[in-house]
């Protein structure tokens, strides 16, 4: 049913590697193959739980915190990663705004996506590759212990006018990655 549910679902359990739990909305999908805003949700919080499929979905905000093997695919949102998350993917979707990876995280990619920006904190092994990234700010920044950082074959945009006398544009920051 189209309509926007501005509500906060927090999942808590886990499913296995062999049967994750899935989301799967069924949102028309625009012609790229991501999802239409015809319907969205509130945030949505993985707190701990690990082996989760989304996909397809038009939500505020996805926020994973703990927990690992989680898939975001041809979905609508923003993302944070956090609190020691480990072997999260997205691909394929829209991450609007600041996509952050921090909080001791390990192990995620972003893979051809389009992102509004990344900013990666105190995060291990975190690959951003092939996405196309656009929006007023920073595209990429990538700050404190996060080793093993991989930054390969992104698009970055050209912000707006409006933008480009505000901030800078492009790889803005590395400070003590290794």
């Amino acid at each position: 049913m189209a309509g926007v549910y501005n509500a906060t679902t927090t999942v808590t359990h886990s499913g296995t590697a062999t049967e994750p739990i899935t989301f799967i909305s069924n949102l028309a999908m625009t012609p790229d193959g991501k999802a239409s805003a015809s319907a969205s949700m509130g945030e949505i919080h993985l707190s701990g739980a690990s082996n989760i499929q989304i996909r397809n979905l038009h939500a505020l905000k996805v926020v994973v915190s703990g927990g690992s093997g989680i898939t975001l695919a041809h979905d609508d949102t923003s993302l944070h990663v956090t609190n020691g998350a480990a072997n999260v993917t997205a691909l394929d979707s829209r991450l609007g705004g600041l996509v952050v990876v921090d909080g001791g995280s390990a192990d995620t990619v972003l893979t051809t996506n389009e992102i509004g920006g990344v900013s990666i904190v105190g995060a291990t092994d975190t690959a951003v590759t092939g996405n196309t990234l656009s929006g007023c700010g920073p595209a990429i920044s990538v700050t404190d212990t996060a080793s093993g950082t991989r930054l390969e074959n992104n698009i970055m945009d050209d912000p707006s006018a409006a933008c480009a006398t505000l901030y800078p544009y492009g790889l803005t920051e590395v400070i003590s990655a290794t």
